[in-house]
């Protein structure tokens, strides 16, 4: 469990984050776990009216609203807002981003093959040996250091998976001819230009959630699929229409091209923001007050400031006040203050 704490030292707030410790639970039903919480908290003399926030996975004991966690301590103290902790909020969201039965598949197919490799000697070493004879390959994957736990991550597994792909097959192939029949239906299943054409608009998309790759590669999508199509001799091609399709795009497209750009691309990058908003960008009233830290305070507008307001009230109280204090906070800031190196609310009170 962390805590927050805001003491004063020399006439200047400090603020502290501290770990305060570990609790065995005896149950996982969210009344234990709340009951254990506040009996934690009072062993602690931590007043839990001072809670403005909680943080917890989504699971229902936690996050359930009747009777979960966060629901408990909300009756308890009404500020101490429920926070879906984020990184679970974000893998959530790239779990439901897509819609689209190929994506689906595709992620699938590339998470049973990772798991083949990993959890079979025999599987891992002939994917071992066949990387050691592609040095190309090898030296991209050596900068992303290929290991076991890179498959634990969704973006960096569809790239580690994308820049092998020759590898795969090669590995997949000679199993196959080694009387591997699960290494025949994987190569069955991804020498095909849908599965392809999947792979590199997921990566491509996915690669904004990883900090280690660039927001968007400047190469052309759709060109890259092909280019990886080319090496096995498959060409870009539609699924075949049909009168009522109930689980693929049905657009009446010809070429490749915009086909799978109406169809795939643009659907998935739709379902992928709106994952991310609905699950991740959430809580905008709570968060709004990073605006007030002086770097930010030029996109601080008045229904932000409100907003801030409105979150807040039960420790504002008087809204003239509270925007005096803003107005005077902008003047201090605006008058020979460096807002660009204070980026924390930690960094504005030294800088003070």
């Amino acid at each position: 469990m962390l805590a927050f704490f805001g003491c004063r030292k020399n006439n200047t707030v400090i603020i502290r984050e501290e770990f305060v410790g570990f609790r065995h639970a005896e149950s996982v039903k969210g009344a234990a776990i709340s009951d254990l919480i506040v009996r934690f908290l009072a062993d602690l003399e931590l007043d839990i009216n001072k809670i403005r926030a909680q943080c917890y996975d989504g699971a229902a004991n936690m996050a359930g609203k009747y009777s979960g966690v966060q629901a408990r301590i909300l009756q308890l103290n009404p500020e101490a807002n429920y926070i879906h902790c984020k990184a679970h909020a974000l893998n959530l969201a790239l779990i439901h981003s897509s819609k689209d039965v190929s994506v689906r598949n595709m992620m699938s197919t590339v998470q049973e093959i990772a798991f083949s490799f990993d959890y079979s000697a025999k599987r891992l070493l002939a994917f071992s040996e066949e990387l050691s004879d592609n040095q190309n390959v090898k030296e991209q994957l050596d900068r992303r250091t290929l290991c076991e736990t890179r498959w634990s991550s969704r973006a960096d597994s569809l790239f580690t998976f994308l820049n092998a792909f020759p590898v795969v097959v090669s590995s997949l192939e000679a199993l196959k001819d080694d009387r591997d029949d699960k290494a025949a239906q994987y190569v069955n299943a991804i020498l095909k230009f849908d599965f392809m054409i999947g792979l590199v608009v997921a990566e491509h998309l996915l690669s904004a959630t990883v900090a280690l790759t660039n927001y968007f590669q400047k190469s052309d999508i759709y060109l890259k699929a092909v280019k990886v199509g080319e090496e096995f001799e498959i060409p870009p091609s539609i699924p075949r229409r049909t009168g009522r399709q109930m689980h693929r795009q049905n657009h009446p497209i010809n070429d490749p091209s915009e086909y799978w750009r109406v169809s795939l691309y643009l659907v998935f990058l739709d379902h992928l923001v709106t994952e991310i908003t609905s699950r991740v960008i959430k809580n905008e009233g709570r968060f709004s007050a990073e605006y007030l830290i002086p770097s930010k305070l030029q996109a601080l507008t008045d229904q932000t400031t409100n907003s801030i307001f409105e979150t807040f009230l039960a420790d504002l109280g008087d809204k003239h006040a509270f925007n005096d204090e803003v107005a005077r906070w902008k003047i201090r800031w605006g008058h020979g203050r460096r807002p660009s190196s204070t980026e924390t609310i930690r960094d504005t009170k030294c800088y003070e």
